[in-house]
């Protein structure tokens, strides 16, 4: 994915700022701004594509929330309470909280899967990285159900 370039701000839409590189816009919003947090604070990232089509792509999203907040920071999508819902455009939401917050769910360590396929009879499937975008950490699939039996035997009854 091509590096973003600042763009000018729509005044209708009050954005902080506004960042464009050749396939995606985000609109990017500081929702702290009056308690002084700025770019540490809640952050709104509306991401659309330039040619307005639907895009679906968890790691292109996490490759954007990256990018435009930070590698360190967690963000969420909202589903929200139907009487909430606003549904007007191709057009989706991360909302990423202040840098150095964690959300208490989640995976607690890094794993990522290289590619491999539904055929293999392990898993659900998982498309390879693009070229030159593999990262070291990644492993295969058997690796990764070993890593997480691991992890799953010493999580179970922690709470109990």
């Amino acid at each position: 994915m091509r590096k973003f370039e600042r763009a000018n701000s729509n005044l209708l839409t009050e954005d902080d700022e506004t960042w464009i590189n050749d396939k995606y816009q985000v609109n990017i919003k500081f929702l702290e701004k009056k308690k002084g947090l700025g770019k540490e604070g809640w952050i709104w990232l509306s991401i659309k594509s330039k040619n307005k089509k639907v895009i679906r792509d968890w790691r292109i999203f996490q490759k954007i929330k990256n990018m435009l907040a930070g590698e360190e920071r967690e963000g969420v999508e909202l589903y929200p309470a139907e009487s909430r819902l606003v549904d007007t455009s191709n057009q989706f939401h991360i909302f990423v909280m202040p840098k150095g917050d964690r959300f208490p769910f989640g995976y607690a360590e890094r794993m990522l899967v290289k590619g491999h396929s539904v055929d293999e009879g392990i898993g659900s499937g998982q498309r390879a990285f693009q070229p030159n975008e593999e990262p070291e950490d990644a492993v295969n699939i058997k690796e990764a159900l070993e890593k997480q039996n691991i992890i799953t035997k010493a999580y179970v009854g922690k709470d109990k």
